[in-house]
């Protein structure tokens, strides 16, 4: 399945909003989304969260996962986040470790 470059942006970009809130709360930077958001993300990777209730680990898995080394998360002038790499110089609306949880 192919994703657009939009599909977690929404989510992904008030996770990094609420990010530093969370930390300064000593939650670890995790912020937890309301049912909301976390429906929408959950259909965004493509589970449908009433037929594969058994599946929506991995979403928040997906929500929470560190980036690898060398990657860092910024947000353009829209608000939307993308992910630049240090080391190649690459930069990508998707986050590295997305393919992981395909």
């Amino acid at each position: 399945e192919i994703h657009t470059i939009y599909d977690h942006a929404e989510v992904r970009a008030a996770q990094m909003r609420e990010g530093e809130v969370a930390r300064q709360k000593g939650n670890g930077g995790r912020r937890e989304l309301d049912v909301v958001e976390m429906f929408s993300f959950i259909q965004s990777m493509g589970i449908d969260p009433i037929k594969e209730s058994e599946m929506i680990w991995i979403a928040e898995e997906a929500l929470h996962v560190q980036l690898p080394p060398g990657w860092t998360e910024h947000v353009d002038d829209r608000g939307r986040p993308y992910f630049h790499n240090t080391n190649t110089n690459a930069s990508s609306w998707h986050h590295p470790m997305d393919d992981v949880f395909k």
